[in-house]
């Protein structure tokens, strides 16, 4: 335990200060300071722009990753840490087994007034600064260092897998934004407009989303063999997945007051089922349709 707490590492976006840090914790403790981009800088005698430009970012995150082993490798130390680095998964865990991470928080804003200028650091050369910070990633790390993604793969059940669905459509949609602000712009008037909305709409959700609500006309397209149920479901749990399935169906066609529509509706295996168990459907649903 004693090793482990003279080994600290210093993680932050760049700009956070870490080196600055870095140097004056190690002098008061007394123990060694590395720089891993520094040490890349010796390693190869060039400056970390003439080794992006000469042998791109994959070849630097390679020597980084190099560097951070044979650091690790030593008794103790104060570690500052590229604003890339703690981005390389492998880093990233190899960082918290072996010491005591220490994460530099930053304003945003104080982070654009220091690097606005500064011509050494690549990744931050030739557009907005602003741009530069990938939520995309950001957000990936928030999911796995979490351990939530993990848990909703193995958790194998439909609910599961439609929270993972909605993940991955939300990284899609974030992609398509230079950076998390615009996005959460898009994200904030697409909700005002609808909460503004006064005139007639259409609600458009998944089956798992419109549980708990009604709505006095309900459309529900695409019930067919293959999609609804859906075939991977059948395949991989057999009748249990069915039963899923069979459950969802109930939920969509208990959400409307006044009229359900069907839509491509063919025959099911599971509609059959639902409407011999469930006969009081009709009394429930009074105009049920299909288009």
């Amino acid at each position: 335990m004693i090793n482990k707490l003279m080994k600290l590492s210093l993680t932050g976006m760049m700009g956070a200060g870490k080196t600055s840090i870095g140097k004056i914790l190690a002098e008061k403790i007394h123990i060694p300071f590395y720089d891993s981009d520094q040490l890349i800088v010796d390693k190869l005698d060039l400056e970390i722009v003439d080794i992006f430009r000469n042998h791109g970012e994959d070849y630097f995150r390679n020597q980084e990753e190099e560097v951070c082993n044979n650091i690790l490798k030593k008794e103790t130390f104060v570690l500052a840490l590229g604003g890339g680095g703690i981005l390389n998964k492998r880093i990233r865990e190899a960082i918290n087994n072996e010491t005591i991470s220490i994460y530099l928080k930053t304003d945003q804003n104080i982070l654009f007034e220091r690097l606005k200028n500064d011509k050494s650091r690549p990744l931050i050369q030739g557009s907005d600064l602003k741009k530069k910070i990938n939520h995309n990633k950001l957000l990936q790390i928030v999911l796995d260092e979490s351990g939530y993604s993990e848990m909703l793969k193995n958790k194998k059940d439909i609910e599961n897998e439609n929270k993972l669905e909605n993940i991955k459509e939300l990284l899609n949609a974030m992609k398509e934004f230079d950076n998390l602000e615009s996005f959460l712009e898009h994200v904030s008037l697409a909700t005002s407009l609808d909460q503004d909305w006064e005139s007639e709409k259409v609600n458009l959700m998944t089956l798992h989303a419109s549980k708990g609500l009604e709505f006095d006309i309900v459309y529900l397209p695409g019930w067919e063999e293959g999609l609804f149920p859906h075939q991977k479901s059948i395949e991989e749990k057999g009748e249990n997945g069915l039963e899923e399935e069979r459950r969802l169906a109930y939920v969509g066609i208990t959400r409307a007051k006044k009229l359900q529509k069907f839509r491509d509706l063919l025959v099911c295996l599971f509609i059959i089922i639902i409407a011999q168990n469930c006969l009081q459907i009709k009394r429930m649903v009074p105009h049920i349709t299909k288009i």
